[in-house]
């Protein structure tokens, strides 16, 4: 039976819970894990954090509008995109580090976002509006109108 506990060189047992489990990884999964943290540092410069972020965003809906808040303090209209593809609402962007200021606040969060959702099916994708108004953006799609309900007859035998 395997032991939640390995022996060093010494012979003492001890616990391995840098990952939280009583036992620890295997070594292929530590290296694997350590090879993609150097990765990720190569491939950002060194900062492994902030090459992706996702907003927070809030979505509401009133009796003729639906409302999409998306907190983006901070970051220029110029590098904000809202876009409406079929069904979907995407806002994306970029923060770069010089826009940022030397802020490490903003800093953290430099490189680009996204946020996509679905759209319901009475959106009026036409007339959708957005506004940045102290580092909150608010877009805001009308309902196209009231979807009724019909009672379909059933035909046949």
């Amino acid at each position: 039976m395997n032991s939640p506990f390995s022996r060093d060189p010494g012979g003492e047992e001890r616990s391995d819970r840098t990952w939280g489990l009583p036992w620890g990884p295997p070594a292929e999964l530590e290296e694997l894990v350590d090879r993609l943290g150097r990765w990720a540092e190569r491939a950002t410069g060194g900062r492994a954090h902030g090459t992706r972020w996702t907003p927070t965003v809030e979505e509401n809906e009133t009796a003729d509008t639906y409302r999409v808040r998306v907190e983006l303090p901070g970051i220029p209209r110029d590098h904000i995109l809202v876009e409406v593809e079929g069904h979907q609402l995407c806002v994306r962007g970029d923060l770069d580090e010089a826009a940022a200021g030397g802020s490490s606040y903003l800093a953290a969060r430099a490189g680009s976002f996204a946020y996509r959702t679905t759209l319901p099916a009475d959106a009026d994708r036409e007339d959708v509006r957005a506004d940045l108004a102290d580092g909150v953006l608010t877009v805001t799609v009308p309902r196209a109108g009231q979807t009724s309900r019909v009672t379909v007859p059933i035909s046949g035998t």
